[in-house]
């Protein structure tokens, strides 16, 4: 946006970033959730979630070019008063790292000189923090204008704690239609707007130690594009690497992200795997379709075939380290962050070539079924598919805020403005705009800048869209939490400890599930 004094861009650059966060280091990286490597996750304010994108480093060099506006960002009030006011703003994001705090400080400067009656008091509060202290900030009437509330914040909605952020979003140029569709699932529920949308997704992604791939003999990531021939690359790689595991699954529970989006390779055009309709009329799919019982069964068996003991126990945090260091081949729990593969080898090169690749995770192809023992996707094909995390991230204006239009306007800002996320997405904190247009905004001023992994990430949830989704946001449920982090993913995690074989795996599920919708 264009400076009206001086006629020059004055958005922020991660060189000035950079220098602010020297300045913190004795502050350290904020918190992030409980078991996770920086981004926070999709669980509640009980289970926490899973980590995705770390906040650490970058995947480019320095910019100082300016992308412009992110097409409805910048919003004005609607009042036109030049009244003075203050909103208070509670970020998750802000409190990823060091470097993710000093760009949001910038950037509320750079959002301020843009709107001169306006103060931001951000306060960057860790993802394992922000459900407490929102909790006890509303129960004491002193809740923040807008804040980064996640799933905690469904209860406020149904409390009647929140803003009607329908009539902000509907009044809004661009939303919902311009959202990925994850970002319209995940703010809906039962069809009313509880949120005001997130930034930004990260995926579940293949990744692969490329070397280890191009030394047993396959030749490319075309190879790789179906189950059947990445099942079939990940048995070369077995027999060239005897002693290390060719495909590690992360089996613990709150890891298990990387079953929700293999699951998603079974189907297409964005359908559910687990369940049929949703709220009231949701149908369980387990027990009861093929696509979906093969695909539990397939996690199962590729964990009890090619990864280690340890995989039932096994969290993501570990998983770059296991890959460079050539212990695992290859994972599904990858996310498209370059600084997590530097934090291990800080000369680690991107690419079909280099060392670490990333791509979709596998569709599910007719063969596979009958060729590998999994009866019930004899004869299926799906398309790649992946999780998103989207849920945690999700921001709200509360009922409280004597300025809602104005808090608003910067909830947008923060969402949607190029000035904002542009940047900060491509060279400090690797992650999928949620806001569309700003993934070509990204990919057209960043270019070759941008890591490999980053790349492949925007490209694939680009060209998949709806297969790309956030587990259980479309189920309009308020037992999601339970079913997706307990219900499913906990008789999987023991089904690969050997406690017991997939088809109780399968049933486990369908007698938790029905037990928790039944409220017994």
């Amino acid at each position: 946006m264009v400076d009206e004094d001086n006629g020059e861009r004055d958005r922020i650059t991660r060189r000035n970033v950079v220098k602010s966060a020297g300045a913190l280091g004795a502050v350290g990286a904020l918190g992030s959730l409980a078991g996770c490597t920086g981004d926070g996750g999709d669980g509640d304010s009980t289970t926490g979630g899973d980590g995705g994108a770390s906040g650490d480093g970058g995947d480019g060099g320095d910019s100082t070019e300016d992308s412009g506006d992110g097409g409805g960002g910048d919003t004005e009030t609607d009042s036109g008063s030049m009244e003075s006011v203050t909103i208070s703003f509670w970020s998750g994001d802000a409190a990823e790292s060091s470097e993710t705090r000093s760009w949001f400080q910038e950037s509320m400067k750079n959002y301020q000189n843009k709107h001169t009656n306006v103060t931001v008091d951000l306060q960057p509060i860790s993802y394992g923090d922000m459900g407490s202290k929102l909790t006890s900030a509303v129960q004491a009437g002193n809740s923040p204008d807008m804040a980064q509330g996640g799933t905690t914040a469904l209860q406020f909605y149904f409390n009647d704690k929140l803003a009607d952020h329908g009539t902000f979003i509907e009044g809004t140029d661009g939303l919902p239609d311009n959202w990925t569709q994850s970002n319209i699932d995940a703010a809906q529920y039962r069809g009313n707007w509880w949120a005001g949308g997130s930034p930004r997704h990260t995926y579940t992604m293949l990744g692969i130690n490329a070397n280890m791939f191009r030394e047993a003999g396959v030749s490319g990531p075309e190879e790789l594009e179906t189950w059947t021939g990445f099942r079939r690359a990940v048995k070369k790689v077995q027999e060239q690497f005897p002693d290390a595991w060719a495909y590690e699954e992360t089996g613990t529970p709150g890891d298990l992200e990387t079953y929700w989006g293999q699951a998603r390779t079974s189907y297409t055009d964005g359908t559910d795997p687990w369940f049929d309709g949703n709220g009231d009329e949701a149908t369980l799919k387990v027990g009861e379709t093929d696509r979906t019982d093969g695909m539990i069964k397939n996690t199962i068996d590729m964990a009890n075939t090619f990864s280690s003991s340890k995989s039932a126990s096994r969290g993501d945090e570990n998983m770059p380290q296991l890959l460079l260091t050539q212990r695992a081949a290859s994972y599904t729990y990858a996310v498209g962050n370059a600084p997590k593969y530097r934090s291990v080898k800080s000369d680690v090169s991107f690419g079909w070539d280099g060392d670490i690749w990333q791509g979709p995770i596998p569709k599910l192809d007719a063969n596979y079924g009958e060729e590998f023992g999994i009866d019930e996707l004899a004869g299926k094909e799906g398309q790649h598919g992946a999780h998103a995390w989207g849920l945690e991230q999700q921001k709200q204006v509360f009922s409280g805020s004597d300025n809602p239009q104005e808090a608003w306007n910067l909830l947008n800002y923060t969402n949607t403005s190029a000035d904002h996320l542009a940047e900060l997405y491509a060279t400090i904190y690797p992650a999928a705009p949620t806001y569309e247009p700003l993934s070509d905004t990204i990919k057209s001023e960043y270019g070759d800048q941008l890591s490999q992994p980053l790349t492949a990430m925007l490209n694939a949830a680009q060209e998949y869209g709806p297969q790309y989704n956030v587990t259980g946001a479309a189920w309009d449920l308020k037992e999601t939490s339970q079913i997706r982090w307990t219900d499913i993913n906990e008789p999987i995690s023991q089904a690969i400890a050997g406690k017991f074989g997939p088809d109780k795996a399968v049933s486990t599920i369908v007698d938790n599930v029905n037990k928790t919708m039944s409220g017994s």
